[in-house]
């Protein structure tokens, strides 16, 4: 058998326990696996603290879900996406977003406030 961890595997995480979107694991699939594989420890390693799930930062052209219950009411921040869909559906305790260009961006409720700043589109 294969050490490698298949797409199923990565959702059943990410996605099931985690709380994030289907899409943003198939993105992290796609660019980490080795081959046929599936995505070995090293690819892992790597590409896991690009799934930070309080800092959506420096994406393009993704759907960025954050699902009830995985943010646990803290800060969010979203910091240079470009032509990105986020939905945040779970409460958080402030949110920033800066330097964001044509996204689309649903929030859930926020205890605090929501500093957009720099942003266009």
């Amino acid at each position: 058998g294969s050490d490698a961890l298949t797409l199923k595997d990565l959702q059943s995480y990410f996605c099931d326990y985690l709380g994030f979107g289907s899409a943003e694991v198939h993105n992290f699939f796609e660019k980490h696996r080795s081959g046929d594989k599936g995505v070995e420890f090293g690819g892992f390693r790597d590409g896991y603290a690009t799934l930070n799930p309080y800092m959506l930062a420096q994406r393009k052209g993704e759907v960025l879900f954050r699902k009830p219950g995985s943010l646990g009411g803290q800060q969010l921040n979203l910091d240079g996406l470009e032509d990105c869909e986020v939905y945040a559906l779970d409460k958080t305790a402030q949110v920033f977003a800066d330097y964001c260009k044509r996204c689309v961006v649903v929030l859930g409720p926020c205890e605090s406030s929501v500093f957009v700043r720099d942003c266009e589109d």
